[in-house]
């Protein structure tokens, strides 16, 4: 193949290359083909496609396979395939090649020829860049696709995002990017360049058939709009990348005022503050709404500029309610905007699982039943806010009726407050012990208002019904998780009269609400305002669900009180007969779990004080998702095993890099160098504070990283991270603080199908100067020192595990093999020369000699293992054979 090719006195090939070369280097890094990984080339066998290949193989972009669908679409699309195939035998590369009924499966699926064709195709590329392990797919658009798409988006009716035109490259999933190398070169340069060196390409008929939108721009539209501006397909190019900045912009600011806005979020129902949402421009609303669309995987195609205006509506209150495509409603409810979906459609079937009750009655109560707030009963621990929320009661002429330092507080904020005793006409008894244990008190709150006989009797004993009950009970909680607190302390701090006002008040959420957080105060302060005074069905039942919630917490901490007591003086008691488990859940839900079809949340124990994924703070990126915390939680727990500087790279929940040395940045270079190939899009711990120089090597080109958990991020850190890497934007920082030894006592538990399997954390930490050396030769102090390290690690590692390390390094992980050979073979095979010199560390014993016989192939020289084989002595005798020491450590580190 020509290297140079002139075409009208220019060097047509040195241009275009070098211009692509540009583009990549700008875009991928400086990294060698290597480390990029495998590529996917998206070829149909058009000039467009060729060009690309030819780019690709004269740049040396690494290991490569072709990819072509048949979309059976014209009786020579067989022909193009074997064309293809040809061309990719030429070049030396693989090519797969698969063929779809595509007009079928638009006529299934009800939708355009060329949509079909096109969701068909990616979905295609990426089950080959799946199926290969492959990092990234390439497509051949150039600029001129760029001009036609963004010209096309303008006549059919767009707004900003649309005029993106094709993104230049873009995440199709956490590991495979998807990137046009060609999207800067004009295509006539490309056609000029292939026809002039002579090489073959296929022509698509139905291209010049200008029945298609797209082909009537490209041969009609265009060459009369560059007739007169020569410039045309640069200038729409350009207006391409503005409109992609200005977007990134637009995503910040959305992300900053949903986060202002939103008041509560479910899988398939989200609830918005309208007032706030109208303090920001029309724009940004919209564009608000259109991330929870995103976010609820709702379908947004489906929604037109005249759904999204009156969506609007309800927003500024010009119209209560409007139904939305995909079976998607959204209503007032005082200050509230609810939006959720029935899920009765195909669209959210399989998206979003079947509605509460709660949710659905909530959708059908439009209006909402209100009920007027005329009579509250507060008593409070926390007054946090207090004030505020009895002012905004007393101003829609709420008789307050409060209760010792509750009501002593409301006195002096100047507010005509009732004693509790005076309504009961008993007096607080006891040390406060019984206050509002009475029947005026709970024949008031539990009379159902729509039951002529209730109010009949509670008329009759002239008991005034309470509307309103404000309780959020002693703090147990802060006062149990002081270690200065005495026995008597904390039991008098067990509250009575609060859990059991709650509960009642709860129980007869119809009619009276139940407020037992602080946080809940603005929203309803809002809500009283906007409804004149009364509460909507809807936010009763939602109050009364966080009450039961706030009071099965509150007795599974007490009960965990009592628990540990018995603990301290009998070990069997560690795992009682029966068992109560109290976590609160972090932050909204998580997008989904494991997979995008299970839905999933993050719920933490309460008065947790050390360092770890639960109270680890995000300074920055996008929402963790489910395996993010399962990742960072793992190479948190390993990293802090060391007292060095340390570095940790996850991924898919072992670790696939470690090391420590005297400098963070020394220790993160060791480390990521561990397995790089692996290390592409994994999660990264620190257990030192993130510096400046540690920050510059993380941002290099050609690495990608999701999330780095850390005590800290120095300020220059955090600048480099969150604005030189192309992965910026996204990348979840996690601040730990300082990082202190963990509660001696820590479990794990693993749910089972109708269980749940409890045990004490494997926290076990040895002297490595009991380890027992069993061999003729004894480890060296160098090799000595790195078993201890690959102990460490190899504890953290999926059983059956073997870690190679070199020094204080990882140089090859097998992990979670059925056979432990495997694991052997496989850790040996990613270490490759680095296992010369290396030693071993195995979680279990070998339960035959072939594991060392494999190890000292490979260049191991001395391993640490439990020991406890039947057939240890052999496993000896083979260390002994090959000159290699061998520790036993007497623990085994199986981790399932």
């Amino acid at each position: 193949m020509p290297r140079n090719i002139r075409h009208k006195g220019v060097d047509v090939m040195a241009d275009w290359l070098e211009q692509v070369d540009r583009w990549w280097r700008r875009t991928m890094g400086e990294a060698s083909p290597d480390s990029v990984g495998r590529g996917v080339l998206a070829v149909s066998g058009g000039p467009d496609s060729i060009a690309l290949t030819v780019a690709m193989s004269r740049l040396n972009r690494g290991p490569m396979l072709l990819a072509h669908l048949d979309h059976q679409l014209r009786l020579e699309s067989a022909d193009d395939a074997e064309f293809v195939r040809a061309w990719g035998q030429q070049l030396g590369w693989p090519t797969v090649i698969e063929r779809r009924d595509i007009a079928a499966i638009a006529a299934n699926r009800q939708r355009g020829i060329e949509e079909t064709a096109r969701a068909e195709r990616y979905a295609f590329l990426r089950a080959v860049a799946d199926q290969h392990d492959a990092r990234w797919i390439a497509t051949g658009h150039t600029a001129d696709d760029q001009a036609e798409t963004v010209l096309n988006r303008v006549i059919r009716g767009t707004g900003l995002r649309g005029l993106r035109g094709i993104h230049p490259t873009e995440w199709l999933t956490d590991r495979i990017r998807l990137i046009r190398p060609l999207i800067e070169v004009r295509r006539p340069e490309l056609h000029a360049w292939l026809d002039a060196a002579g090489v073959a390409y296929r022509i698509d008929a139905s291209n010049a058939d200008p029945q298609y939108t797209r082909n009537f721009l490209r041969h009609r539209v265009f060459p009369e709009l560059t007739a007169v501006h020569p410039e045309a397909t640069a200038a729409l190019a350009r207006l391409a990348d503005q409109a992609g900045e200005w977007c990134e912009l637009l995503e910040q600011l959305t992300e900053s005022a949903l986060a202002e806005c939103r008041w509560a979020s479910e899988i398939g129902s989200v609830a918005l503050r309208c007032d706030r949402l109208r303090q920001h421009p029309p724009a940004l609303v919209r564009e608000c709404l259109r991330a929870v669309w995103r976010e609820q995987s709702w379908p947004e195609r489906q929604m037109d500029a005249a759904h999204w205006h009156s969506l609007a509506e309800v927003v500024t209150g010009e119209r209560p309610s409007v139904d939305l495509p995909g079976g998607v409603r959204g209503w007032r409810v005082g200050v509230m905007l609810r939006l959720a979906s029935r899920a009765t459609g195909r669209t959210m079937s399989t998206k979003i699982p079947k509605i509460t009750a709660t949710l659905q009655r909530s959708i059908e109560d439009i209006p909402s039943m209100q009920r007027t707030i005329r009579r509250a009963l507060l008593s409070v621990s926390d007054k946090t806010g207090l004030i505020e929320l009895a002012t905004a009661l007393a101003s829609h002429g709420v008789e307050l009726i409060s209760t010792g330092g509750t009501r002593t507080t409301l006195a002096a904020a100047g507010l005509s407050v009732r004693d509790i005793s005076e309504v009961t006409g008993f007096p607080e008894m006891l040390d406060g012990r019984v206050k509002t244990l009475h029947p005026i008190v709970y024949a008031g709150i539990l009379a159902k208002r729509d039951d002529a006989a209730h109010m009949q009797t509670i008329a009759a004993h002239e008991i005034a019904p309470i509307d309103l009950v404000v309780c959020n009970l002693y703090p147990f909680e802060k006062v149990v998780g002081n270690p200065a607190s005495s026995a008597e302390e904390i039991i008098e701090n067990i509250d009575i009269g609060g859990p059991t006002m709650v509960r009642a008040t709860a129980k007869n959420y119809h009619d009276v609400a139940i407020i037992t957080a602080a946080e809940q105060y603005p929203a309803i302060i809002e809500e009283l305002t906007a409804n004149s005074g009364a509460l909507s069905l809807a936010t009763r039942e939602k109050l009364a669900g966080a009450a039961y919630a706030r009071t099965a917490a509150y007795d599974a901490m007490i009960a965990e009180y009592f628990q540990k007591r018995f603990e301290a003086n009998d070990a069997k008691a560690a795992f009682p007969k029966s068992l109560s488990l109290t976590y609160h859940r972090k932050g909204e839900v998580l997008r989904y779990g494991e997979n995008p079809h299970q839905p999933a949340a993050f719920y933490v124990e309460p008065n947790l004080r050390h360092a770890c994924i639960a109270t680890a703070e995000t300074l920055h990126g996008k929402e963790l998702s489910y395996n993010n915390i399962l990742d960072l939680d793992s190479a948190f727990n390993l990293v802090r095993e060391f007292a060095e500087p340390a570095a940790v790279v996850i991924k898919h929940n072992n670790p696939c890099g470690a090391a420590t040395a005297p400098a963070l940045v020394d220790a993160f270079r060791l480390a990521y160098a561990g397995d790089p190939l692996s290390a592409f899009g994994g999660v990264l711990a620190f257990n030192r504070p993130v510096d400046e120089a540690t920050a510059l090597a993380l941002a290099e080109p050609n690495r990608f990283i999701e999330c780095i958990i850390a005590p800290e991020f120095e300020p220059a850190a955090f600048e480099i991270l969150t604005t030189k890497p192309s992965w910026r934007k996204n990348v979840r920082l996690l601040r730990t603080g300082p990082i202190a030894d963990r509660p001696s006592q820590l479990w794990d538990t693993r749910r089972v199908d109708g269980g749940l399997l409890v045990q004490a954390r494997d926290t076990l930490v040895q002297d490595p100067a009991t380890w027992k050396a069993v061999t003729q030769r004894h480890p060296t102090a160098e090799e000595f020192a790195a078993l201890a390290f690959a102990w460490k690690v190899c504890k953290h590692v999926k059983s059956n595990a073997i870690v190679y390390a070199q020094g204080t390094q990882i140089v090859g992980v097998g992990a979670g093999q059925m056979s432990r050979v495997d694991s052997t073979m496989i850790a040996g095979m990613k270490a490759g020369e680095r296992s010369r010199g290396a030693v071993l560390a195995s979680d279990a014993f070998f339960p035959f000699r072939d594991n060392v016989d494999r190890a000292a192939a490979a260049g191991i020289t001395a391993v640490v293992q439990p020991g406890g084989s039947q057939r240890d002595e052999e496993s000896i005798q083979a260390c002994n054979e090959h000159g290699m020491a061998m520790l036993f450590t007497g623990h085994r580190h199986f981790r399932h």
